[in-house]
């Protein structure tokens, strides 16, 4: 447990399924990245760059006109270094999801970038909730201020409470490095459309994250911890039907061992 840093990823991922945290955390299994990983990854690089930039001085116009080619170069770069060995998807083709990233970056930009007062950018911050270490990027924190994460989503959340935990997380974080507390916590999520111009679709706490939803978030982190620290690692992911979104299931004796059940129970058809 000493050992033991939680992110909210990493929490997600074992409420998700418990083997699939083992795989990915104790066994270092290597997964497949995948499209939406790679888009995901290579927007929030140039947007960091962008907020960055603009932290240092340069204003939103200056930036289109003298950085926007270097911003899509690291685009780019970082779509490419995260895509490399993913096989193609018939779903989402890596040139079209390539595409669609560079024009999930320019309505970013035009959306929210242009309206948005930057004071920190892609701020790290490590608390310890209840002896619990628990690591955070906190993506943006504008002017009000409002704490922001980044998600570049293909269609829009159903059900926003999926973000809980992380915008509490981003709320106790803000606290923690400023001292101050936010005014708002969100997630932007871009939609990246095969066609049309992605657009923003900001999910907002709608105040300052209270204490009640800071006791539900430690708790929920203890409770991770703890199971963690028992062993429990249970494909619980089979029972929660998330294997076909599991970036190791290709690692995973449980889910190939369901593979082949299917395949034996299947019926057979005689000509």
């Amino acid at each position: 447990m000493s050992e033991l840093i939680l992110s909210s990823t990493s929490v997600d991922n074992y409420l998700s399924c418990e083997y699939r945290w083992y795989l990915e955390y104790v066994e270092k299994t290597p997964g497949d990245q995948g499209v939406p990983a790679a888009v995901g990854l290579a927007v929030h690089a140039a947007v960091e760059s962008y907020y960055r930039l603009r932290l240092a001085g340069a204003d939103h116009a200056q930036i289109l006109v003298h950085q926007m080619t270097g911003l899509v170069d690291e685009l780019e770069t970082t779509f490419m270094l995260n895509i490399s060995g993913a096989p193609d998807d018939p779903g989402d083709p890596i040139d079209k999801a390539r595409q669609q990233a560079r024009r999930v970056l320019v309505s970013y930009l035009e959306d929210v970038g242009a309206k948005t007062n930057p004071r920190y950018a892609e701020q790290a911050v490590t608390v310890e909730i209840n002896g619990i270490p628990y690591s955070m990027h906190i993506d943006l924190v504008d002017d009000e201020p409002t704490v922001w994460d980044l998600k570049v989503k293909r269609q829009k959340a159903r059900d926003p409470s999926v973000y809980s935990f992380q915008i509490n997380g981003g709320a106790i974080g803000f606290r923690f490095l400023t001292g101050e507390v936010e005014k708002d916590v969100g997630i932007m999520q871009m939609i990246r459309l095969k066609r049309d111009r992605p657009y923003p679709v900001p999910i907002r706490n709608g105040g300052p994250v209270t204490n009640a939803a800071l006791s539900i978030f430690a708790s929920t982190l203890q409770g991770v911890a703890e199971g963690i620290d028992r062993g429990d690692f249970r494909p619980t992911g089979l029972e929660k039907g998330i294997c076909k979104w599991c970036r190791v299931r290709g690692s995973c004796d449980y889910y190939l061992a369901d593979i082949i059940r299917e395949n034996q129970n299947a019926p057979t058809t005689s000509s």
